[in-house]
């Protein structure tokens, strides 16, 4: 949804964010709301969107079943965040098809992310003390039980916190990702006004005129694989046809989809007819990632991959260190320090500042320690607070290179005076 032109440069794109919850999670809910209006202040508004929480604080009083009137709502919503603790809450009817309000929200919104891949899904489960587990009363079997599910079928990614500020957190985080998600599909061409009419019946072979970097190159690969498959039952398939197909589904992966890149030998034969292909932005895209993944085996052409994704894109190498699986995001800091990569002031969506932050944010002491080797070589003077900060918690995990840190840049700031 767009407030405005849409062809204009004030254009305002909506994302909806519904939240799902019992109702002994209430102090939760206002860190969210708080989050939310952090997030439009910090994130969103610089980078075209405007964020709306909406929960059932929010729906209007109506004739008929109060959670019919919720989960119309949450129908216009793109992102499902979800938190349960002790409480499993009570049915929203007599028919017996759902015994919580949660339950509901949960699941239809589940049912309709499977169909059309939305809304994004976010769940969240605040640690429970031991001794209640092992005496659980009938809500929080449930609650128990619902969880034992989740991990079972492995369809939705969880996290667990513990307090109300890193509950925050996960939802500036997962919140402030997902516009980035967005923002970078509207770069790679994904905004159906930018893109080229695909909806005629597909050729067999590429036309002459299917531009590189754009989506109809993904396309013609599918229907050049259609016609080999239709003519020679698969015979005239080649390892590249192979390796790319392969590539593009780690390029289209969802939330709910395996952490997966593509193997080097694969990469390896991609590079080797790069000039023969016409590939997507987002090829490209999974091409650096699998680069990045691979960079220890160095048998990955990981820099060309990177310098082709940064001249479409030139904050995504920034952007990697704190997107994607934490050992990408240790990758990314080492290849940022092998080329002497300077971050700069990124992009009006997020300043250096705000990206610094977010290093710092992790949970992973292995991504906060290569944000401080990285700081170590790259940083300003001033930057010596953040190394301070992280210092001063004395986490057994960061503290040797948080001290290495903090050392040299004390010593720059000497020099320069």
């Amino acid at each position: 949804m767009k407030l405005t032109n849409p062809t204009s440069p004030d254009a305002v794109r909506v994302l909806r964010v519904f939240l799902a919850s019992p109702s002994d999670l209430g102090p939760e809910r206002h860190a969210a709301r708080d989050a939310v209006n952090e997030i439009n202040r910090t994130v969103a508004r610089p980078a075209g969107f405007q964020v709306d929480l909406i929960g059932w604080e929010d729906t209007l009083s109506s004739a008929g079943r109060p959670q019919a009137t919720i989960n119309e709502e949450m129908a216009t919503c793109q992102m499902f965040i979800g938190m349960i603790w002790e409480r499993w809450g009570t049915a929203p009817d007599l028919t017996g098809k759902f015994t919580s309000g949660f339950e509901e929200e949960y699941y239809t919104s589940f049912e309709r992310y499977q169909n059309t891949g939305q809304p994004h899904m976010r769940l969240f489960f605040k640690d429970v003390d031991s001794s209640k587990i092992s005496d659980a009363g009938p809500e929080l079997s449930k609650v128990i039980d619902f969880k034992k599910k989740r991990i079972s079928d492995k369809l939705i990614l969880f996290q667990s916190f513990a307090d109300t500020e890193t509950f925050a957190q996960y939802v500036r985080v997962g919140i402030a990702d997902y516009i980035l998600k967005l923002k970078s599909e509207d770069q790679l061409g994904d905004d159906a006004s930018r893109s080229t009419d695909l909806s005629a019946e597909p050729e067999p072979a590429p036309p002459a005129n299917s531009e590189p970097g754009s989506p109809r190159s993904e396309l013609d690969l599918l229907n050049i694989l259609t016609a080999k498959l239709q003519k020679s039952r698969g015979a005239a398939v080649t390892a590249v046809d192979v390796a790319r197909l392969r590539n593009l589904a780690v390029a289209l992966s969802g939330p709910s989809n395996d952490d997966n890149s593509l193997g080097p030998h694969d990469a390896n034969l991609i590079y080797a007819t790069h000039n023969q292909l016409k590939l997507s932005e987002r090829e490209v895209s999974a091409l650096a990632n699998a680069g990045i993944d691979a960079i220890d085996r160095e048998n990955a052409p990981v820099f060309f991959w990177i310098s082709k994704r940064s001249s479409a894109f030139p904050p995504w190498l920034a952007y990697s260190t704190f997107i994607g699986p934490d050992a990408r995001q240790v990758n990314a800091f080492r290849i940022m320090q092998l080329i002497h990569h300077d971050i700069g002031e990124v992009d009006e969506a997020f300043s250096r500042k705000d990206i610094i932050t977010r290093w710092f944010a992790s949970d992973s002491d292995g991504v906060k320690t290569a944000a401080l080797n990285y700081l170590q070589r790259m940083a300003r003077p001033v930057e010596i607070e953040f190394a301070q900060a992280e210092l001063d918690k004395s986490s057994f995990g960061t503290r040797v290179a948080a001290a290495e840190a903090v050392i040299s840049l004390r010593a720059r700031l000497i020099i320069r005076v």
